[in-house]
């Protein structure tokens, strides 16, 4: 019992850091570099950018395709990349389709996707980057 309106995460240690676009910050020696992406109106949506002990990870977040992963994949060990349809176009996530057509100018050293839909799911076997799985293990 945790008595006194108390739950289980009241014991345990939470630390939030706001993380605001274009503002490179660190986060417990991790340098953290967000960066707005298109997929909400409104609300704001990031990819980040996260380097520890010298290696790189671009993360698309959930975004539609954007030019700024041209520049900001270049010279990362990995970019997790969304890619929700295949040719679908739907506009607030990004498609097989412009990935690949992109492919030769991320000039990241790995793409792995994540965030796969029905679409993408039913033709995996038929991509040429990685497709992140329960239990993979990439190392960097």
């Amino acid at each position: 019992m945790y008595g006194s309106g108390r739950t289980p995460a009241d014991n345990s240690l939470h630390v939030f850091q706001v993380l605001r676009p274009d503002e490179l910050q660190n986060v417990a020696a991790v340098a953290v570099f967000p960066f707005r992406v298109p997929h909400q109106t409104h609300d704001v949506s990031l990819g980040l950018k996260v380097e520890y002990q010298g290696k790189q990870i671009l993360f698309s977040g959930d975004s539609a395709w954007t030019e700024l992963f041209i520049d900001q994949a270049r010279g990362v060990d990995l970019f997790l990349c969304e890619c929700s349809f295949y040719s679908e176009e739907p506009g607030m996530h990004i498609n097989y389709h412009a990935l690949r057509a992109n492919l030769p100018r991320l000039e990241c050293r790995r793409v792995v996707v994540t965030h796969l839909g029905e679409e993408m799911l039913a033709r995996k076997d038929e991509l040429s980057v990685t497709v992140a799985e329960d239990g993979l293990v990439s190392e960097i």
